[in-house]
């Protein structure tokens, strides 16, 4: 009689959740896409004017991008071996004592495509 009971018991519990599972997928899908205030979505006839006049201003517009020129500067010893690869904007000079000494002590080779190719004097 008690295994009756204990079996009663977990099949009215499976039930009892499946039941309950059904019915919060139920409510999922039935409110799905649903929000409770759509004005705070909604422009006024005036914003929408106002946004379409920003565009139609921005096309007119005439806009200047000016890309920053990257040089870049390859010193090799007398071996052809690569010593010091610096990388400066068009306007920046070389900071560092050791790279512009190396430079100083380098004979210019060739450029191309913003890269200067040096090489340290025997």
């Amino acid at each position: 009689m008690k295994a009756a009971s204990k079996t009663q018991k977990a099949s009215a519990l499976f039930v009892g959740i499946v039941v309950s599972v059904l019915a919060i997928f139920a409510g999922e899908f039935s409110s799905h896409g649903e929000t409770v205030d759509n004005s705070i979505y909604q422009l006024d006839i005036d914003e929408t004017a106002l946004i379409e006049r920003a565009i139609q201003e921005m096309d007119e517009e005439e806009y200047v991008i000016e890309e920053a020129i990257l040089k870049t500067i390859k010193i090799y010893d007398k071996d052809n071996e690569l010593i010091e690869i610096i990388s400066l904007w068009e306007d920046q000079e070389v900071e560092d004592e050791y790279t512009l000494r190396l430079l100083n002590q380098s004979n210019f080779l060739s450029s191309y495509n913003n890269t200067s190719i040096y090489q340290v004097a025997d």
